[in-house]
């Protein structure tokens, strides 16, 4: 059965306030976050130079991921994207894990399903972010 992304999340996007949002989806499939992050995550980030080494010792650091991800992005789901095939909707706990496996696919993009804050992260290991 083909499910739709509700309209209602992408409303989300279209203004972020600094308002508690009651908003939580329990789960969502590869086809939903794929939509999502093709509609809300386009083109490139505004950073001039501010890109941040996530690497040590050769290996994603998890205190330098968590930092950029506070930085950036407020509450504690997050959408993870890379390609169709290679997307998760996550909490904040076991997004590294999902980062460290992806990155080898390809740019990682991460959200929060507002869309109020947008990180990407480079295969070579550095990452960058904004907050709308």
């Amino acid at each position: 059965m083909r499910r739709e992304v509700p309209l209602d999340i992408l409303h989300l996007a279209a203004h972020c306030r600094n308002v508690p949002v009651t908003f939580t989806l329990d789960r969502m499939d590869n086809r939903e976050i794929t939509t999502l992050m093709h509609r809300l995550f386009r083109g490139e980030l505004p950073v001039a130079g501010e890109y941040v080494h996530l690497m040590v010792d050769d290996r994603l650091d998890r205190a330098r991921l968590d930092a950029l991800l506070e930085r950036y992005i407020p509450g504690d789901q997050l959408l993870i994207f890379v390609d169709r095939n290679h997307c998760a909707f996550s909490d904040r706990q076991r997004a590294f894990d999902y980062v460290r496996d992806f990155m080898p696919q390809g740019r990682v993009r991460i959200a929060d399903p507002r869309f109020c804050g947008r990180v990407i992260i480079e295969p070579l290991g550095v990452g960058a972010g904004c907050a709308v």
